[in-house]
């Protein structure tokens, strides 16, 4: 397993971790506060919408802002190694069915980076390059030009 899968495969364990608890109707948002120890009619100051169907407890949202921070500061520190980007970015262009779009924009949108982010710095171009040629051998894809 690379080292990109494993830490992804890190902060999934860490994000489960964490009391967020999922509801996507009235029956499932019932159930969810009797677990959380609130009331129907006395939850509404005491939990926070997280998206996707997600709340936590005001009371535990630092344990969310601590994932989010630490899993930022992870990443920027990460992304100075080139061979975890390599990694990063070969996986990211697998598992976005790049073979198949020959679109990139997925790829960096799952790693949170931009076009100009990837010209402008050597070490993730470097790797970008890499893992793109990597992948595209190991897919047995050839570019023809019909000129």
């Amino acid at each position: 397993m690379n080292k990109y899968q494993e830490w992804n495969d890190k902060l999934v364990n860490k994000f489960n971790d964490l009391p967020i608890k999922f509801a996507f109707d009235d029956k499932q948002f019932k159930e969810m506060l009797k677990e959380m120890g609130l009331s129907e009619g006395g939850y509404k100051n005491k939990i926070l919408h997280v998206g996707g169907g997600g709340y936590i407890k005001k009371t535990d949202d630092h344990l969310l802002q601590a994932y989010s921070t630490n899993r930022k500061e992870e990443y920027k520190e990460l992304k100075k190694n080139e061979n975890f980007m390599y990694e990063a970015f070969y996986w990211e262009l697998d598992n976005n069915k790049y073979c198949i779009t020959y679109e990139e924009a997925e790829t960096l949108k799952a790693l949170d980076l931009t076009p100009e982010e990837i010209k402008n710095n050597k070490l993730l171009s470097t790797a970008f390059e890499k893992a793109l040629t990597q992948y595209l051998k190991d897919n047995e894809i050839t570019i023809k030009m019909d000129i």
